[in-house]
């Protein structure tokens, strides 16, 4: 289900609460969530701790969509927010740090790999869904990481993931490895009213674990261990080249 009906399906979940119940859950939420950590918490999760009745998981989603510094992200037809409830031993960051060092080691040896030997790598798409979120925290911390200034364009940040989706673009370990610059291409030939930077680009291939290389040369030519888009989309493009 994609962002658009999920915000649709919050907007008409907040239009059947009181504006009493409305505002309370405001003030619950301005109260008690602590907005970008490294956590990542479902509405359901967060419904299970507000002391209001009646709330919907769904009502909670529209204040997030509309709160500054949230980012919702679609995983396994869920979203999920980059907040933590106050006072919540379990969402601290130092306490996700400490609890899973073994399993941060675990996602990092994984994604390790040599341009020699695909049988090593293993895919981000293989890897659990705490193994992601320790993968994609280990990441964002890197001094050369813009990921969090990428993250604050949510309507081009998430629509670019659902892009790559779409189009077919998923990690493979046939060795097939794709530039910046061509991805970009079928970017602009589909997108062109809607342009990004390569920075974004990098910074979304990377958040969802693509392997970089080539990273001694300028960005545009930095390379993704990538699949081909889908087949009509690749014909389409091509004959759109002439």
């Amino acid at each position: 289900m994609s962002l658009i009906t999920k915000r649709r399906e919050a907007r008409l979940s907040i239009l059947k609460l009181t504006f009493s119940k409305r505002n309370d859950l405001e003030e619950w939420i301005n109260n008690n969530l602590v907005v970008g950590t490294n956590n990542t918490i479902s509405a359901e999760e967060i419904a299970g701790k507000i002391d209001i009745k009646n709330i919907s998981s769904n009502a909670i989603n529209w204040f997030l969509f509309n709160k500054n510094g949230t980012v919702p992200v679609e995983e396994n037809n869920q979203i999920l927010w980059n907040v933590s409830i106050k006072g919540k031993k379990e969402v601290s960051v130092t306490d996700i740090e400490e609890n899973n060092e073994n399993q941060e080691i675990s996602a990092e040896n994984k994604q390790q790999s040599s341009d020699d030997s695909t049988e090593k790598q293993v895919l981000f798409s293989d890897l659990t869904d705490q193994e992601k979120k320790v993968y994609r925290s280990r990441i964002e911390k890197l001094e050369s990481n813009t990921i969090q200034t990428s993250k604050l364009d949510k309507k081009n940040w998430i629509g670019l993931r659902i892009w790559l989706t779409k189009k077919g673009f998923k990690d493979t370990t046939s060795g097939l490895r794709y530039p910046l610059s061509k991805i970009m291409n079928y970017y602009n030939y589909d997108k062109p009213d809607k342009p990004i930077t390569y920075e974004m680009l990098r910074d979304r291939l990377i958040f969802d674990g693509f392997i970089e290389t080539e990273t001694d040369r300028s960005l545009e030519n930095h390379y993704f261990n990538i699949s081909n888009p889908s087949p009509k989309y690749r014909e389409a493009f091509i004959k759109s080249q002439g």
